[in-house]
């Protein structure tokens, strides 16, 4: 899940952050779980209703992850976005799941255009651009409804209710934000946080469909640590965080991010590069205001930190020590999954219980 903190800087960013982590601290995420579990019965009780053909999994969570995001932080169900805004949802995440090679070049090669360039660039009368203003303009307008509609339910003297926009739409919490700053939070979180889950559940059902050998013993797995509980204790159940582990190296939901330099300074390499001359780079100058990439999908397979096969699914590389036990990298599991320093994913509470 990502969240539009990641979008202020320095001060701005700071005072942003603040407020949205207090919907992602333990309490808060543990209040969020009875959401969570009712719509997974949901998926469940429409898997099994479903013929034993082919199906197509990812619309089926697509759907689910945008209603558990909108109780969970929005506090209301998806038809109350309307069904305009859900359209348009489909939509935007459609084009940005089918988009040719040409766009992938053409979007890589805006973002490094002159701002101005790009402030005339989006207002093209393309297809990808007009969904994508149509989106901010409809996700502005529910995020402010729901935002009034959470004011005057404070004045009114009713009890807020336990979502993120309550929390920081209420008057008496001092991390409240101001409706300027929260409103455009609505619009993006419904789509950045229903598809980096939707995707990564996506691609662990699709391994665990081609490893059913691994599917049965973290099925036992999950049956024995849950005995005759309500809740799993998820850090005793080496075999699942090993696979959730594995899925997120594997398949990040944010392949790669682009950062842009403060100042002046030198990039220490982990390892030497040959250049074209055939000689050694040990590190890498960059000057303020240039754009650097960070490649997760790429650090995330490479041998020298994730063992001889870093290409292929398996989950024992984390229960054997072969993955690499060096500087930590990342929040979590040296992983860059989840980005890392100020501008760590706040997701990260809600998609591993018990980190954060």
């Amino acid at each position: 899940m990502s969240l539009n903190a990641g979008w202020y800087l320095g001060s701005d960013h700071r005072r942003i952050r603040s407020a949205l982590n207090t919907g992602f601290t333990a309490a808060a995420v543990r209040s969020y779980y009875a959401v969570f579990k009712v719509v997974a019965e949901q998926i469940c009780e429409q898997l099994e209703s479903f013929p034993s053909a082919a199906t197509d999994v990812c619309s089926l969570l697509s759907a689910a992850t945008l209603e558990a995001t909108c109780q969970a932080i929005l506090g209301c169900p998806t038809q109350d976005l309307g069904e305009e805004f859900v359209a348009n949802n489909r939509e935007i995440i459609k084009l940005t799941a089918s988009q040719s090679e040409v766009h992938v070049l053409a979007d890589a090669i805006v973002s490094r255009l002159p701002t101005w360039v790009w402030r005339v660039v989006i207002h093209l009368p393309t297809k990808i651009f007009a969904v994508a203003h149509r989106g901010r303009f409809l996700g502005n307008q529910v995020g402010g409804r729901i935002v009034r509609e959470k004011k005057e339910a404070t004045a009114q003297g009713l009890e807020a209710g336990s979502d993120l926009f309550s929390r920081l739409a209420d008057p008496n919490n001092s991390d409240m934000l101001a409706e300027e700053d929260l409103v455009p939070q609505a619009g993006v979180v419904l789509v950045a946080g229903q598809e980096t889950t939707t995707n990564t559940i996506s691609f662990g059902l699709f391994e665990l469909a081609k490893h059913p050998d691994f599917q049965n013993k973290l099925r036992a797995e999950i049956y024995s640590a849950l005995g005759n509980n309500t809740t799993l204790a998820y850090e005793s159940m080496p075999l699942l965080n090993a696979f959730i582990r594995e899925i997120l190296r594997l398949y990040p939901a944010v392949p790669l991010s682009d950062c842009i330099v403060l100042e002046d300074t030198v990039i220490p390499l982990g390892e030497s590069v040959m250049s074209s001359r055939g000689k050694p780079i040990n590190q890498i100058p960059v000057r303020k205001d240039e754009i650097v990439t960070m490649a997760f999908a790429a650090y995330q397979r490479l041998p020298s930190r994730w063992g001889k096969d870093p290409h292929l699914f398996n989950p024992s590389r984390w229960l054997d020590g072969e993955t690499y036990q060096g500087e930590a990298v990342g929040p979590y599991a040296n992983l860059l999954s989840f980005f890392g320093g100020p501008h760590i994913c706040l997701g990260i509470t809600i998609d591993l219980p018990g980190v954060g």
